[in-house]
């Protein structure tokens, strides 16, 4: 696996507690916007986009996309609201805790936790053609 921040390698085989500083790095404004966690082996991807107060995760692989999203939103935007380019539902913000939750998840090969549905956005990724590495879709 390797942990991407923002377009740069930064750790190969990642630990959990290093995952989670970088998302407590995260900041819509500032250098670092997303990470990406790539398990190469299983040709699959967790992306996370956010900072602070809320996130939006997805999840993708083998030229599939997909959004992270719950019964009981953390956040009360608007269907429509923008994160950078990204038009989200007002399901799909997520708290820190739940995007760290999904990220352990996909480190550790468990299954992701019942709450939390996933919305295929496959559409997304072919409209935007092919993309050099997953944060970059």
């Amino acid at each position: 696996m390797r942990l991407r921040v923002d377009r740069h390698v930064e750790v190969l085989e990642p630990t959990f507690a290093r995952v989670r500083q970088a998302l407590g790095r995260l900041d819509t404004v500032g250098k670092k916007k997303f990470l990406v966690v790539e398990d190469e082996a299983r040709e699959s991807f967790v992306q996370v986009a956010g900072g602070k107060l809320a996130f939006v995760v997805e999840r993708g692989g083998m030229g599939r996309l997909e959004r992270a999203h719950t019964e009981t939103p953390v956040v009360s935007f608007e269907d429509g609201t923008t994160l950078g380019r990204i038009s989200l539902l007002h399901d799909e913000w997520l708290s820190r805790d739940q995007a760290l939750a999904l990220l352990r998840c996909f480190l550790e090969e468990a299954p992701f936790p019942p709450e939390v549905g996933w919305r295929d956005y496959t559409s997304l990724l072919e409209a935007l053609g092919p993309a050099t590495w997953p944060g970059d879709a």
